[in-house]
């Protein structure tokens, strides 16, 4: 007796332990390092406009009843991507222990399996978009209403004498689950089957029928209700989430045009996810990053093998298999409906934009594959080392792309840092065009989607920048456009055009903003003058735009949403790039005085750089409140460190000379400095 207690106790604890101990080993550990990409930025944005701006939002999109979560969300996290990681990852352990919390009131005695289909599900390789919290955070909260709605129901059946309360608080929750996103809606279908396992056996198949009937119809009315709704009454400003109109029109060839999708799509699901997890490149152990992998697929393989050993008892097995596949059969061939309804299919979509299609299968795809392995394989322990593997194969490739996601937001931030810095105000209508000559480099191609971020980075300017956005305002100030080969032309006034969701950007060419930006070799962020056409060692397009650079877009006071720029992006403000950031704006100033001071803070904290491009406003500084030396000496330092200075040197050297007065210091500088730089006419 004892030792079942012991065992009961072990398996309370333990097995919402290890599912959250993979959930940290899959997302956890890079969370302080990870900010927003994509859709998060749009999210932002509206939120920033009040609960107006998410009400268009969501209406847009066609989610208006999921709109409360979101503001509530809001209200209580701010805009910390720390929290919000943080946040996403706890309900997604509340969803996965919630979904357990089912299968062991279900099956009581398997907790192996039990223990795996949980933890499949918590990690199940198709799903990749935990990298963006605000966007898919509500899906857990979706889920968790869903299965607790689930529990209290099976806890009704078991516990007839407390029947009213427990169906009153499933019912409540089913309520609550309606009123998030529809993706995980027909997941609804698995209840009648959770029902049916539980009901009494012994009954006849009619009466048993009724039952089901009886217990899942306030479910199915919350269920069907919201469908019609959602179908025919109401209809969202975005037509992509509208209901196609040959699903009324030709009703049969629709559905037929489902089935013709799910079968790839299934196989997707089922097979061909697995397929990232493992490549032969993630074997090249040269790489340090690819050993630390290898090392976590060991570690969690081994935790996984030995905890499902602990719990298992192998006299209680038979017949699991074909009861877990029965009940996860609604949410395999029928959570992807939403999407099927909205014309999408897995398939015909991208990776990683089709990872949402999928969350309405999850429950099923977790229950079917745990299944088959348990009934294809007899042995015992060959089919939890395969349960093992899988698993942490899964673990280590969440963790692949989210590095990735990592190294992208760390190049986007950064530049989003820098901007601030350097342009504390932005006149309004102001496009901005940023020229990278190298992108971050990724393993794969589900960061892909947040590399060039054109409406994302607009939204993040936009939210920056707008201090005090109209709630109900659509024109946005400022649009970002990647520049990755040349600059279009801007030596004529150009309309220019850019819209998103429900807003849009109206501009023209001659106010805009020209940035290179190349940190991937250490560089800053630079706003283009036309100082920069003389620079031999800048790209042809950027010397060639640099004529027509208008810094005048630049405002010298701070117009930002100070609390949220913080918020998201911190105040890491000692490195090289903040001080020649405040040294760029106070030349285009002309506020000579400052610059020296800046120079004794980059003194003081001891920071250098391999550009000397970088030392350029410090030259300048120095030279017009007259500290020659110094400007010689930085000359000298510029020259030597980098190729091809005496193309831009010696045009500034030339502007100085004329715009300071004569004094013996200046000219035996202009002398040392035509000799070092080789100018024809310094």
């Amino acid at each position: 007796m004892d030792e079942i207690i012991k065992h009961q106790r072990l398996i309370s604890w333990g097995t919402p332990l290890i599912v959250l101990a993979l959930l940290i080993f899959s997302f956890g550990f890079m969370i302080p390092q990870l900010g927003y990409g994509f859709d998060e930025w749009h999210f932002i944005y509206y939120s920033t406009r009040g609960t107006e701006g998410l009400f268009e939002l969501f209406h847009y999109d066609g989610h208006p009843q999921a709109t409360w979560v979101f503001i509530q969300s809001f209200n209580f996290l701010g805009y910390n991507p720390l929290y919000w990681h943080s946040y996403s990852l706890i309900w997604r352990f509340f969803a996965v222990f919630s979904f357990w919390l089912c299968l062991r009131s279900v099956w009581k005695e398997h907790h192996r399996q039990n223990f795996l289909v949980a933890a499949l599900f918590s990690v199940y390789p198709i799903f990749t978009l935990q990298i963006f919290p605000i966007s898919f955070f509500e899906i857990w909260i979706s889920y968790t209403f869903l299965f607790l709605s689930f529990y209290f129901t099976i806890q009704a059946i078991q516990h007839h004498e407390k029947f009213s309360f427990f169906i009153f608080a499933a019912i409540a929750l089913s309520i609550g689950h309606v009123f998030t996103r529809e993706y995980a809606w027909f997941v609804e279908l698995m209840r009648p089957v959770l029902i049916w396992l539980v009901i009494a056996q012994k009954e006849d198949f009619k009466k048993r029928v009724f039952q089901i009937a009886k217990i899942w119809l306030p479910f199915f009315i919350i269920f069907f209700s919201a469908l019609i709704w959602r179908g025919f009454f109401y209809t969202p400003l975005r037509k992509f989430f509208q209901v196609q109109d040959s699903l009324f029109e030709n009703p049969i060839a629709t559905v037929a045009g489902w089935v013709t999708n799910f079968i790839p799509d299934l196989l997707i699901v089922l097979i061909t996810s697995w397929y990232e997890t493992l490549l032969p490149s993630y074997l090249y152990f040269v790489r340090p990053f690819n050993v630390a992998l290898f090392v976590l697929i060991v570690l969690v393989a081994i935790l996984v093998f030995l905890y499902a050993k602990k719990i298992d008892l192998i006299s209680l097995q038979e017949g699991w298999s074909t009861q877990a596949i029965i009940l996860g059969l609604p949410s395999l061939l029928f959570g992807i409906l939403p999407f099927y309804i909205a014309s999408y299919s897995l398939h015909l979509t991208d990776p990683p934009h089709n990872s949402r299609l999928i969350i309405g299968m999850l429950p099923g795809a977790a229950l079917i594959s745990i299944a088959l392995i348990e009934k294809v394989i007899s042995k015992t322990n060959p089919k939890i080392i395969i349960h093992a593997i899988l698993l942490s194969l899964a673990v280590s490739w969440h963790v692949r792309y989210t590095n990735d996601f990592r190294k992208v937001w760390e190049y986007q931030s950064n530049f989003l840092q820098q901007l601030t810095w350097r342009v504390p105000g932005i006149e309004k209508n102001t496009a901005l065009f940023v020229y990278q000559p190298n992108l971050p480099e990724i393993d794969n191609s589900n960061a892909g989607i947040v590399r060039l971020g054109d409406f994302a980075l607009s939204m993040a300017i936009n939210s920056l920048y707008q201090v005090t956005p109209e709630p109900t305002e659509s024109k946005l100030s400022y649009w970002y456009y990647y520049v990755g080969d040349s600059f279009m032309d801007l030596s004529q006034e150009t309309a220019i055009y850019s819209e998103h969701a429900t807003t849009y950007f109206e501009g023209n060419s001659i106010d805009s903003l020209l940035f290179y930006y190349d940190p991937q070799n250490d560089r800053c962020l630079h706003l283009l003058t036309p100082q920069d056409q003389f620079y031999k060692q800048y790209p042809e397009a950027v010397r060639e735009s640099a004529l027509y650079a208008n810094v005048s877009r630049v405002i010298n006071s701070v117009v930002q949403d100070v609390e949220l720029k913080n918020q998201i992006l911190g105040e890491n403000n000692q490195g090289w790039c903040f001080f020649y950031q405040k040294v760029e704006l106070a030349k285009q100033y002309q506020q000579w005085e400052q610059i020296p001071l800046l120079w004794e803070q980059v003194e003081i904290n001891k920071l250098r750089t391999e550009f000397g491009t970088e030392y350029i406003p410090f030259v300048e500084g120095f030279a017009y409140v007259g500290e020659w030396k110094k400007a010689e000496e930085l000359t000298k330092t510029a020259n030597r460190i980098s190729k091809a200075m005496d193309s831009i040197l010696c045009p500034i050297w030339a502007e100085i000379d004329v715009q300071t007065p004569d004094s013996r210091e200046k000219n035996e500088a202009i002398q040392n400095v035509k000799d070092i730089l080789g100018c024809i006419n310094p």
